[in-house]
């Protein structure tokens, strides 16, 4: 505890200082640091199941990546970070600068969360704490909307880990153990196919009505932009060839909600929701036998699919689905 007191705001200030470039560094150090409740050096002294049961050091680390500027708590996990979320309607009054600075810095700890998020140790960690678990979505999931494609690009690859590291919880460590953590996973999960329904509408009623929706100075209304981000965390569940695992029950609001995207008037909809479409069709959990080589018939989002393909399609939505 006085080590991180007195290194802290050296650290807090290094960090705020770095570029994009030495943020590498920054991520690689978190994951050394995670690695280190192996302790190898010490394996020899104690018993193995003593060592690898001790991460309760990692819990200052949680609170380093993800507090504010305020005492740092090393006894139990803390997410006192703002929101990451972004005004639309004051945004016109507003200076650019702080808020390119402010983001900049939510980026960093995003990236410093993705290195705790992909270590096992860290899940074990944060796994039984619902309410910071909740505390996190909180403070992740508004920025699904954020202008800045960057962040924007983060925030979704960070509530995919969240998804992610619940099921490998629930594996790993039971589904009592880490209770907390999956009853979050599970109400991400949800919370994403109900934000896939309401932007299908707002973005086929643009369809109808021929919209592109972008104003002169370039700015894009909310929901093109929040449907940009639900992209992006298709994009990731789909590369990790989990979107079949982990959405499958609402496959088909996610379904209509691509088709949608990809008939838009906003060229980075266009881009990349037939993109998605495509991954998340081809993200087989197994490959085929002999006896089944037809498994990919059998995968929710390929036959979410198939009404698209069926007679009173909208156009546009069928030229996308082929």
């Amino acid at each position: 505890d006085r080590l991180w007191t007195a290194f802290r705001p050296w650290l807090l200030s290094v960090l705020q200082q770095s570029s994009e470039e030495r943020l590498g560094g920054w991520c690689d150090a978190v994951r050394f640091m995670v690695t280190g409740c192996k302790r190898p050096k010490l394996a020899a002294m104690f018993s193995r199941h003593a060592v690898e049961e001790d991460v309760q050091f990692l819990v200052p680390l949680f609170n380093f990546v993800l507090c504010g500027d305020g005492e740092l708590e090393c006894n139990s996990l803390s997410c006192t970070l703002p929101p990451i979320k972004f005004d639309y309607e004051s945004s016109a009054d507003a200076s650019d600068s702080p808020k390119e600075g402010s983001s900049f810095d939510s980026f960093k700890r995003l990236r410093l969360l993705m290195s705790l998020l992909i270590e096992p140790s860290a899940i074990k960690t944060m796994a039984a704490s619902e309410e910071f678990c909740k505390k996190l979505v909180e403070t992740l999931e508004l920025g699904l909307g954020h202008p800045y494609k960057q962040l924007r690009e983060e925030v979704a690859r960070g509530l995919y880990f969240i998804v992610e590291a619940a099921s490998h919880a629930s594996q790993a460590l039971g589904p009592s153990s880490a209770a907390g953590l999956v009853r979050v996973g599970t109400s991400l999960e949800r919370w994403f196919a109900t934000e896939a329904r309401r932007l299908s509408g707002l973005l086929r009623a643009d369809n109808a009505a021929h919209v592109n929706n972008t104003a002169e100075d370039g700015a894009r209304p909310k929901h093109v932009v929040e449907s940009s981000g639900l992209l992006y965390l298709l994009l990731h569940s789909s590369l990790n060839r989990m979107s079949s695992h982990h959405l499958q029950a609402s496959a088909d609001d996610w379904m209509q909600f691509i088709a949608a995207a990809a008939a838009h008037g906003d060229f980075e909809l266009r881009a990349i929701a037939p993109h998605a479409m495509s991954l998340c069709c081809c993200a087989h959990p197994v490959a085929p036998t002999l006896e089944e080589p037809k498994l990919w018939s059998k995968l929710p989002m390929v036959r979410a699919l198939q009404p698209l393909l069926c007679e009173g399609a909208i156009e546009k939505e069928l030229e996308k689905a082929f």
